[in-house]
């Protein structure tokens, strides 16, 4: 996963989304309402229940005078939330009309092609030495290593994986790697997406340039 801190970070954005809900109960919203949240960065349980308690009483204050397109600007604990009517463009057909959703920002911090032995590195090797032990018994069969990445990295293309590997090669008894991602299938439901991204007789197609000969 990348950042390193994901999952401990994503479990206190829930803990903060958590929070509003519980100050939000009994409202019954009549439109599809969206609250963009911050950053956290570590915050203490106290500082987000706080945070939560705060932004849920402004909400319920100003949320049926809200007008479409109108953005209200929350400010709490040095953080900012948004919150908006969301619009109908940007909402799942199969999804809910009435409610609130929850959106958190991305990294934009993620390392470029040049970094990934570096910040990826560490994880990668323990990866490695934790498959030593079971394909040991498996020497003369097919040895796959599956993935299944989480946080900034959730969504690389296979592509972009293969030149990960290609740069930072794995062990000599790793015949292929392969990368799964859980993922909405377009209707509604989960599925998983596997793809192999080094090894075997993988082959990319070329890109193709466009009319401007951009690749």
């Amino acid at each position: 996963m990348w950042p390193e801190t994901y999952a401990y970070e994503h479990t206190k954005d829930h803990d903060l989304a958590d929070s509003v809900s519980e100050g939000l109960v009994g409202i019954g919203f009549q439109d599809l309402y969206v609250l963009w949240m911050p950053a956290l960065k570590c915050k203490s349980q106290q500082e987000i229940h706080s945070m939560g308690r705060a932004v849920a009483q402004e909400i319920r204050s100003k949320y049926a005078s809200l007008k479409p397109s109108e953005i209200l600007r929350i400010r709490s604990n040095g953080r900012i939330f948004e919150f908006s009517i969301q619009p109908t463009w940007e909402r799942d057909d199969e999804g809910p009309t009435k409610g609130l959703c929850f959106s958190w920002p991305g990294n934009d911090l993620f390392p470029t092609h040049d970094d990934f032995q570096e910040k990826l590195s560490n994880q990668l090797e323990k990866i490695f030495k934790a498959r030593a032990k079971k394909f040991a018994g498996y020497g003369s069969e097919r040895r796959i290593l599956m993935l299944d990445p989480y946080g900034d990295v959730a969504y690389e293309s296979p592509r972009w994986w293969n030149e990960l590997f290609t740069k930072y090669q794995p062990p000599s008894d790793v015949d292929e790697i392969w990368i799964g991602s859980y993922v909405n299938d377009g209707f509604g439901t989960k599925e998983w997406n596997i793809d192999k991204v080094f090894g075997g007789d993988l082959t990319f197609p070329e890109n193709v340039p466009l009319e401007d000969g951009t690749p």
